[in-house]
């Protein structure tokens, strides 16, 4: 199974949500002097931006990766808990909400200045889980538990989950054959649940342990305490995360393997543990090995932090992480995702198209050329069936494996595709991509290419690049054939 086939059945996932609702509002600004009245930065604030926090994050990036997700939590009746409503809505979340007056909904306000964050202020309260409000949650538990694939904890201690409501998510895991995942900053409160999967970081880990922190030691101090956390946590695969160290995965009391943090240049940690445990819990669920999961959930979280908030990685983003590093692309979503996220980096995206079936040193110097015009080359080659019907049932000599192997190797092109099962023309892809720059050899001319109007559509140039003399497949043919005939 590669990255993306797993990614690609998260959609058929159904997912219930249960945790502290909060949001995150962000005040964006410049700061280029102090106060007159204390020694503190003057922000002059440009924008505010409020995103879902909390559970509501953890359930957003379940949703942004594919999967049908529900959402239940208590909280306030106020303005924080309308627009938290209403941001989830966007979102198709299905949402529940048992709200009381008697608490307030939690809202983190950050000032951030030139990506800084200067100050954090939160407004909000626990929650009291009084006889009436307690029994309306086990009621909602009682007739939803069993009617979604994966049941999802995600709990910030606060007061959400009394000792009542952890007994009946007891039982239910009993009766039921729901997946559990949690992520809580309580996890042995948890532990007769037996979950399937649950994600401490480091200080919850030393914390259950009652060790000493050996921040320049983490992973040797942690690879033989998989009993001792196997113990405390009692699921099937504890996934200790480690901020830039990555992640340890134990699958119950021993260490399996670990996990590396993509390298980000900018880096707003906020969401990225949510980040993180949603890609994990979707890749174990639907079948992927420790080492994929491993991988898929780093780049998750590594796309999330590299926005400047609170932020999700969706499914085409996390598709086009893994694209981008490989040069083979497999079909058109991952395409369209691909080119996508360059549009978003203000990459010149090169295109060209042929059938490259004997390669020569005129194919290399005109792909060259080509990936010299811009930041990236993506090379559209076609199949076999395609260049029998446009050179003859003689052609292709070598197969479209092979020359994929062979064009795989040039480091002048970024990504390669097959096209041809419906159409010689590549027409539909110049759609897709919307290449700045669209490439053809000596042999054709601007005014002829049925691309070319397509092309400039889409605010494209058409560039020919001259062939090399006397250097071409037919030639190559023909010299061959030549010397079969004196032989």
């Amino acid at each position: 199974m590669n990255y993306y086939n797993i990614i690609n059945e998260f959609q058929n996932c159904s997912i219930l949500v249960i945790g502290d609702l909060m949001l995150d509002k962000f005040v964006i600004g410049n700061s280029s002097r102090l106060a007159p009245e204390a020694p503190i930065a003057v922000v002059d604030v440009q924008s505010t931006k409020v995103a879902l926090g909390g559970a509501a994050n953890a359930a957003l990036n379940f949703r942004s990766l594919g999967a049908r997700v529900s959402f239940f939590s208590i909280c306030g009746d106020d303005q924080e808990a309308d627009l938290a409503e209403r941001l989830l809505a966007n979102e198709e979340i299905e949402t529940t909400l048992l709200r009381n007056t008697a608490f307030k909904t939690n809202l983190k306000t950050r000032v951030v200045s030139d990506g800084q964050v200067l100050v954090r202020y939160d407004v909000g309260s626990k929650v009291q889980l009084e006889t009436k409000l307690e029994w309306q949650f086990i009621n909602f538990l009682e007739q939803n538990f069993c009617k979604y694939d994966m049941l999802i904890i995600s709990d910030y201690n606060k007061g959400l989950f009394s000792e009542n409501i952890i007994s009946k998510l007891e039982q239910l895991k009993q009766q039921y054959c729901v997946f559990i995942a949690i992520d809580s900053k309580n996890l042995t409160a948890f532990r007769n649940i037996n979950p399937a999967v649950v994600k401490p970081n480091y200080s919850e880990v030393i914390n259950a342990l009652q060790i000493r922190p050996e921040n320049d030691n983490r992973i040797e101090q942690l690879k033989n305490l998989g009993s001792e956390l196997f113990g405390k946590f009692n699921s099937k695969i504890i996934t200790v995360t480690l901020d830039k160290d990555g992640a340890m995965y134990f699958v119950e009391d021993k260490f399996e393997c670990r996990g590396f943090a993509y390298p980000v240049d900018f880096q707003q940690v906020s969401g990225a543990g949510d980040a993180y445990f949603s890609a994990m819990t979707l890749s174990l669920f639907v079948g992927a090995s420790i080492e994929e999961t491993a991988e898929i959930s780093s780049a998750m979280a590594a796309v999330a932090i590299s926005k400047k908030a609170t932020a999700f990685c969706s499914k085409d983003e996390l598709v086009a992480y893994f694209a981008k590093n490989q040069k083979m692309i497999y079909d058109r979503v991952q395409l369209k995702s691909l080119v996508e996220l360059y549009r978003l980096q203000g990459k010149t995206i090169v295109f060209t198209n042929g059938c490259f079936d004997i390669l020569n040193s005129g194919h290399v110097s005109f792909l060259r050329k080509a990936r010299e015009l811009g930041d990236i080359l993506i090379l559209a080659v076609n199949d076999d069936e395609s260049i029998a019907r446009i050179k003859g049932e003689s052609r292709p000599i070598n197969t479209l494996e092979q020359r994929i192997d062979v064009l795989s190797g040039l480091s002048s092109i970024d990504h390669i595709f097959t096209f041809g099962e419906l159409d010689d023309s590549p027409l539909e892809f110049i759609h897709i991509i919307k290449p700045q720059i669209y490439v053809k050899g000596g042999n054709y001319d601007k005014s002829d290419l049925e691309e070319s109007p397509l092309v400039v559509q889409n605010g494209g140039d058409i560039v020919i690049i001259p062939l090399i003399p006397n250097v071409s497949t037919a030639n190559t043919i023909g010299k061959i054939m030549k010397i079969n005939e004196i032989d």
